[in-house]
């Protein structure tokens, strides 16, 4: 069984034993009592699931991680390449290569660095503003009494798992 067939079954014992005024017949008694026990199964069963997916996304960060080390350091090694070959074609006064399949050709351009962004007038600046909701702040707040508009308190149940 499901939980939610787990959960539709013990609507319809509840509403069982209310039929019956609450009284706990022998039969009654012994489907509570096995039902009780299939619930902890497959509690057990859920509380097994969530623990190897806490394993697997642990693990998923580790890979994350390598691969982007890994990411970095192919992005490198093609810079490195890239600007090893523009300094051989430049130094043998070359701007254009057929290499096998290849074309290489080199072109300029402009980069812009800024050395002292103090020092860049303001009309070149761009203004960023970042407005963050301080959701704890607003949560004590609330909890002291004060009437904040636009949130809303919700009271959450959340399973902790030992």
């Amino acid at each position: 069984m499901t939980l939610y067939e787990l959960q539709q079954e013990q609507l319809e014992l509840n509403a069982l034993l209310e039929e019956n005024g609450g009284e706990l017949t022998p039969e009654l008694e012994e489907r509570l009592m096995i039902h009780d026990y299939d619930v902890q199964q497959k509690m057990e069963s859920y509380c097994k699931a969530i623990k190897q997916y806490e394993a697997d996304i642990e693990g998923f960060k580790g890979e994350i991680e390598r691969l982007k080390a890994r990411k970095d350091s192919a992005d490198k090694a093609i810079e490195r390449m890239k600007s090893a070959m523009v300094n051989a074609m430049t130094t043998f006064g070359l701007s254009k290569v057929e290499a096998g399949t290849f074309k290489i050709g080199t072109r300029k351009s402009q980069s812009l660095e800024v050395l002292d962004e103090s020092l860049v007038p303001d009309k070149f600046k761009n203004e960023v503003v970042t407005i963050k909701v301080d959701k704890n702040a607003i949560k004590d707040a609330m909890k002291a009494g004060e009437e904040v508009n636009g949130v809303k308190l919700n009271d959450n149940t959340s399973i902790s798992i030992k």
